[in-house]
């Protein structure tokens, strides 16, 4: 069994198709040309002159956007529109970051960011004032808790002392 292919020609009903399997037939010489009769390859000629012809004479998007498959030649076809797509884009980020960083709206953005990291700084360092006075307010808090609790205490002991004394002074009948 060899690796050749061979194609039927008599039976392809698709000029243009024709013309692709025979134009693969002339790019992969592991293909052979065999079965064809003089009058075959005059068909596939001629066949060939009429697309290319077609091709020129007609503008057609849907014949420029089908790729043609033709091996080593597209892919290096496809290789090069890709490096200059590629480079396309490099040059017009290059441009973007140059200008976009150098525009007035650019340089108004910086000034804002600008003030509103001021504004930040003064915030954080009132933060921290308040933190440090609330601190000194609760100490201050739990200090007047402590005396009141200390008062009241004193208050009962007080009241108690008063109790003792007029209970005495009653019983003593001076009340």
């Amino acid at each position: 069994m060899t690796d050749k292919k061979t194609y039927d020609i008599v039976t392809l009903g698709d000029e243009e198709e024709l013309a692709n399997k025979v134009a693969d037939m002339q790019d992969n010489p592991s293909h052979t040309w065999s079965g064809l009769t003089k009058d075959q390859k005059d068909l596939v000629n001629a066949v060939e002159n009429t697309i290319a012809l077609h091709k020129q004479t007609t503008n057609q998007p849907e014949q420029k956007n089908k790729p043609e498959i033709r091996g080593p030649q597209d892919l290096e076809r496809q290789i090069e529109e890709l490096k200059n797509r590629v480079h396309t884009a490099q040059n017009e980020l290059s441009l973007i970051r140059a200008v976009g960083m150098n525009s007035p709206e650019m340089k108004e953005c910086k000034k804002k960011i600008k003030e509103l990291d001021d504004r930040l700084a003064e915030v954080l360092m009132i933060d921290d004032q308040h933190r440090v006075m609330n601190g000194k307010l609760n100490m201050r808090i739990v200090e007047l808790e402590q005396e009141v609790l200390e008062l009241h205490a004193d208050n009962k002991k007080l009241a108690l002392q008063v109790d003792d004394y007029v209970n005495k002074l009653r019983s003593n009948g001076f009340v």
